[in-house]
């Protein structure tokens, strides 16, 4: 099974790098392998809840994110966490019923959106600073709240939509991509717990992928505090369109 590794580390590598697409990406490759389904959606929320550790973890020593020494960073980090929980608890309790591909739909022009318009911003646009008011943080929860509901009804469009609109709302882009993976690791912790009661997890196929995620997280991390702020942004901008475009794709094969 040394395959899921490598899969998983090239995937975990690119996703970490621009905060998104790893799920949206391995699971069905998973199961055109012919994986079980249950053990692949496990296996891929453990992997990428350890994946977001390290690389949350790295970020940290490297001063994108100063958790502990930088109170705008903390304020900024338990506006998205506490929106997120708010949002899945809300899904949850309501169990609303929408039609899921159609949402999907409509959350997939929401994300080519913002990307298209995150990759042609002017330069200006987003060079911004690190200052976090209350304005900004109300509009970062508010954001937070909007795609961790979508994805607790659709499992698709948190860092898709979070990030670019971080990046929208003038939040420095290595910020929006490091504090949206650690904030995801609440999600995913969530997630994992309920598939440990629901069933279990195949250990062997969630170690060999959280092995790949493991080994990307500190490389996809240096990555991004390394590379030029104009092309970070600008690549953010187009796999977010591209991740839209998935979406948007592999919802219309399902209703056709």
């Amino acid at each position: 099974m040394i395959e899921l590794a490598i899969i998983a580390f090239i995937l975990s590598y690119i996703s970490s790098m621009v905060g998104m697409g790893y799920g949206t990406i391995i699971v069905p490759i998973l199961l055109l392998m012919g994986f079980n389904p249950h053990d692949v959606v496990a296996g891929v929320l453990l992997s990428q809840l350890a994946g977001n550790t390290v690389a949350g973890i790295t970020h940290h020593k490297l001063g994108t994110i100063v958790l502990r020494g930088r109170e705008s960073d903390r304020r900024h980090l338990f506006a998205l966490v506490l929106s997120a929980i708010i949002a899945v608890a809300i899904a949850v309790i309501l169990g609303i019923k929408l039609s899921e591909e159609y949402v999907k739909i409509y959350i997939g022009l929401i994300i080519v959106a913002s990307g298209l318009i995150v990759s042609t911003m002017r330069r200006d646009k987003f060079l911004q600073g690190n200052g976090v008011d209350s304005g900004l943080l109300l509009k970062i929860s508010i954001l937070s709240f909007i795609a961790s509901f979508n994805k607790a009804l659709t499992g698709a469009g948190y860092g898709p939509i979070l990030i670019p609109g971080q990046i929208l709302l003038k939040v420095n882009v290595r910020k929006a991509i490091a504090l949206s993976l650690v904030s995801e690791i609440v999600v995913n912790s969530i997630a994992v717990l309920f598939y440990i009661a629901a069933g279990g997890v195949n250990l062997m196929i969630a170690f060999m992928l959280t092995m790949g995620t493991i080994l990307a997280a500190p490389l996809a991390s240096v990555t991004v505090k390394k590379m030029d702020l104009i092309l970070l942004t600008r690549v953010v901008g187009i796999l977010t369109a591209i991740m839209g475009l998935i979406i948007i794709g592999k919802t219309i094969n399902i209703i056709m």
